[in-house]
């Protein structure tokens, strides 16, 4: 119930930003999420108690679900692979593959520190599609990220980010097709559990 307030909370400010025209309503969201991660995770310091360290993780992760959409990640990632699992096994791979890639978030934009993030333009893709590009300046080394979103129940969610030229969707697509050419969905979930608590 606290996580779906929070995530409530985030998506009332969300709409309170992006009263504009419809066509920038998807750079605002994005942006906007970006920010307030980046500002939570700067808040968390060391002298914090472990209770609030965590009620501030919960913030930040409220944060992230309110314009990042996990099953479309997951559902891309897999691709044609998705119609192998069972039912059980589908909502045991989403469970794991959304904390995995919700710990992947976090630990990056904490690594971003005083890094410069810059969004620069909107692109249309399709009529529900677009593209977020950005760049993350850090030193004199700038880095392009670009954020694909789709509408979902009339709401902008992100499915796929791009860093480099390189594909999130494309890269643990190309690993679970190969996964999965060897082994079955269990194996992918066995492996997936592995690596959500390794990164503890």
């Amino acid at each position: 119930m606290k996580k779906r307030n929070l995530i409530a909370l985030v998506l009332v400010y969300l709409h309170s930003v992006c009263l504009e025209a419809e066509t920038i309503a998807p750079l605002v969201k994005v942006e906007s999420t970006v920010n307030i991660v980046i500002k939570l995770l700067k808040e968390i310091n060391p002298e914090m108690t472990e209770e609030v360290r965590a009620k501030k993780l919960l913030e930040v992760r409220a944060a992230i679900e309110s314009s990042f959409s996990f099953e479309q990640v997951a559902r891309r990632s897999l691709g044609r692979n998705w119609k192998k699992f069972t039912e059980d096994e589908l909502s045991s791979f989403m469970d794991l593959f959304s904390e995995l890639l919700l710990k992947s978030y976090l630990k990056n934009f904490s690594g971003i520190g005083e890094a410069g993030i810059t969004f620069e333009q909107e692109r249309k893709l399709s009529e529900k599609k677009v593209e977020i590009h950005s760049k993350v300046t850090i030193e004199n080394t700038q880095l392009p990220v670009v954020y694909r979103m789709t509408l979902v129940e009339n709401e902008w969610q992100v499915y796929d980010a791009i860093i480099e030229g390189v594909s999130l969707v494309a890269n643990y697509r190309s690993q679970f097709d190969s996964i999965l050419r060897r082994g079955n969905p269990q194996k992918l979930i066995e492996i997936l559990d592995k690596k959500v608590n390794q990164s503890e």
